[in-house]
């Protein structure tokens, strides 16, 4: 993929859990506040009820996929969907 430097660097954010500690706490200060015209930030989480709702939407968009522990075939099957409707999408997984 060849990215148009006039565009924000699209990065898709992976782990997302539905506790607000550490992780979730240092990913929302530093995603929310890189200038979006310069670095867009989605997410991908396993949780539909991940930490921080209002902050990720003001940040970009969330995408939830089911948890391994309701079917491996299932989350995999998910993860690989995702990345075919998605994948060119995104500049940086972090």
């Amino acid at each position: 993929m060849t990215r148009n430097m006039n565009q924000p660097l699209r990065v898709l954010v992976v782990g997302m859990t539905n506790t607000a500690g550490g992780v979730e706490n240092f990913l929302m200060a530093y995603c929310g506040r890189i200038d979006p015209k310069r670095v867009r930030f989605d997410f991908l989480t396993r949780y539909e009820n991940a930490a921080y709702p209002a902050g990720r939407n003001a940040i970009g968009r969330t995408f939830v996929i089911p948890l391994r522990s309701e079917g491996p075939a299932k989350y995999y099957r998910a993860i690989r969907a995702f990345f075919d409707q998605h994948a060119g999408e995104y500049d940086v997984i972090w």
